[in-house]
């Protein structure tokens, strides 16, 4: 007996689908919250291309770009960010089709409209930000930071370095001292270059050494531009990148950093540098994240790629706790700093045998810090009983380095031994965010060149994280309901219609008005002054309806002496063809 299987349905019957796109998406489908996210956006507020009002009577009209932000924001929601695979979702994917309303643009408008509004999507994303403020979701106490490394578009063969110039330089002038002194042995032997005893003639040699010469002027000059530019190296596809180098991983790309809230791991702050390292990050994550979170003291906890006495420094000044573990100094056992005891009164360091380490030399700069050296005599450590738990043996004496803010690293050592979890909870903060961004959508690599692009991608990549986080902890439909609330907040003027500016303030302005220098023209001037409008032809006439002659000439306002003296302004939205009349 044969196994059965269910049966499929032949291709050619007939199918009785919904008529409408609508009842393919469900009311609890996340498409909704995007949607309703994005018309609550003043688009024209910030920034994006294409949402002045200028009448273009010439070639297609635009793709509103309210369409385009949400196709972008529901790509980076389900781990589509191509331009080209964002084109075959309009076409194929039904959410996708619902939430561009049949718009189906091509994946250049797409690439286009990504990478012609890079401040405007960083606004975006710091908009989102705020709401998610609003909405109470930070602690506002404490904060975690980290940093990871995200590939570029920039290969590694495409970098040119100050070394290799160097280094490469230097073998083009011997390969031009080769060539000179083969002209010069020719001219002692008094011998006549030709071409016929297999050698090359003069003029060959001549114009080889001339290749040589250009090719070597043409380096030192990129050698000169890229260290007047204060550059190491630089990208020939993105000059922005930069090669990246963290134990055994190394990157052509972008130093990511993030600080995470710790009430429900929503990203606060980020920014994207080309620095190697995080030595000099933990201040400028740590300001940003308390201005956007408005308190007035924080705590941040970071890994030891963030000790920096002179970020603990500024920290401090701003009345932000760092709590950063101190990286590990000792090697093959020797003793570190930590066995070493300053004397401040005599200005010294005790060795555990009690040998004196005294200043020595200028201090010098080191990472935005001045350090002092300290060093030992040759003779106290010449016959030290540990001298091997303490030096190499090419090494005659002990040296330290004291930094200018010491005291304060002292206090900083006391704090961190009395942190308690402090360090555990920055694992399970800051690592939440980059291992979902990575491995669960796959965003290891930017596809934008340009440090501004790059931040610009990363914004998307930030926003789909916060908002997929929104969606987990308040759910859709309180979501659904605040957003729905702040789209209807928004007042709308359209200079086109003259008729409907005098429909709102007819409408939706109650006041007692019986002159012209009464309380009733002020509240009115305060009224529009809290009104956001598209253009400053909107906000010039709005303006105008509040003058003497033009408040003089509405007759309905002063034949109503018993209205009360306050002004209420409703929800509006752009009234349909015929709402105005009997109001000219």
């Amino acid at each position: 007996m044969s196994r059965r299987y269910k049966q499929a349905q032949p291709r050619g019957q007939a199918e009785l689908f919904p008529s409408r796109v609508e009842d393919y998406v469900d009311d609890d489908n996340p498409v909704r919250a995007i949607e309703a996210y994005i018309n609550s956006l003043d688009m024209l507020k910030l920034g994006y291309a294409n949402t002045s009002a200028k009448n273009t009577e010439r070639g297609q009209p635009a793709y509103p770009p309210e369409a385009l932000l949400k196709l972008y924001l529901y790509g980076y929601l389900n781990r589509v960010k191509s331009s080209r695979m964002l084109e075959k979702e309009t076409k194929r994917n039904l959410e996708a089709i619902w939430l561009m309303e049949g718009l189906r643009p091509c994946y250049k408008t797409i690439a286009n409209f990504r990478s012609k509004n890079k401040k405007a999507l960083r606004k975006t994303h710091k908009e989102f930000i705020l709401l998610c403020k609003s909405l109470s979701l930070f602690e506002g106490e404490c904060i975690a930071i980290d940093g990871s490394f995200f590939k570029g578009c920039a290969g590694k063969h495409t970098y040119t370095t100050t070394s290799g110039l160097e280094k490469s330089i230097k073998k083009l002038d011997e390969h031009i001292d080769q060539w000179q002194k083969s002209l010069d042995k020719a001219d002692k032997e008094d011998r006549n270059l030709s071409a016929s005893d297999g050698t090359e003639t003069l003029k060959e040699k001549l114009e080889q050494i001339e290749v040589l010469q250009k090719q070597k002027a043409a380096q030192e000059q990129e050698l000169a531009r890229l260290k007047s530019a204060g550059k190491t190296q630089e990208s020939s596809t993105d000059p922005d990148a930069r090669l990246l180098n963290k134990g055994t991983q190394k990157v052509s790309g972008y130093n990511v950093q993030i600080a995470v809230d710790s009430k429900h791991h929503i990203i606060v702050a980020d920014n994207v540098t080309s620095d190697p390292n995080d030595l000099k990050q933990l201040h400028i994550m740590a300001t940003e994240a308390k201005k956007v979170l408005n308190v007035e003291s924080l705590s941040v906890v970071a890994d030891g790629g963030y000790f920096n006495a002179s970020e603990f420094y500024k920290c401090d000044k701003d009345n932000i706790t760092p709590y950063v573990p101190e990286p590990s100094k000792r090697k093959n056992g020797r003793f570190n700093k930590e066995y070493f005891t300053y004397i401040d009164a005599q200005d010294i360091y005790l060795c555990p045998e009690n040998n004196e380490l005294k200043k020595s030399g200028k201090p010098r700069s080191q990472n935005n810090q001045n350090i002092q050296r300290y060093s030992a005599s040759e003779s106290s450590c010449k016959h030290c009983p540990l001298r091997s738990k303490c030096i190499t043996e090419k090494s005659k004496s002990r040296e330290i380095w004291r930094s200018e803010h010491e005291v304060l690293l002292e206090k900083h050592r006391v704090r961190m031994s009395a942190s308690g979890d402090k360090m555990k909870l920055r694992k399970s903060l800051v690592e939440h965010p980059f291992g979902t961004l990575k491995d669960r959508a796959g965003w290891r690599h930017f596809l934008l060149r340009g440090r501004s692009k790059v931040e610009a991608e990363f914004s998307l990549m930030a926003l789909g994280y916060n908002f997929s986080r929104v969606l987990k902890v308040i759910g859709l439909d309180e979501l659904l309901s605040v957003l729905k609330g702040i789209a209807s907040s928004r007042l709308y003027l359209k200079h086109s219609k003259l008729q409907y500016v005098k429909a709102i303030v007819a409408m939706r302005i109650i006041a007692r008005i019986d002159s012209v220098a009464g309380w009733g023209l002020r509240s009115l001037r305060n009224t529009a002054n809290m009104i956001v409008f598209h253009t400053a032809r909107d906000s010039e006439y709005f303006h105008s309806l509040f003058t003497p002659p033009r408040l003089h000439s509405w007759h309905p306002f002063k034949t109503h002496p018993k209205f009360n003296p306050y002004i209420s302004i409703d929800i509006i939205y752009p009234p349909t063809h015929g709402c105005t009349q009997g109001l000219h």
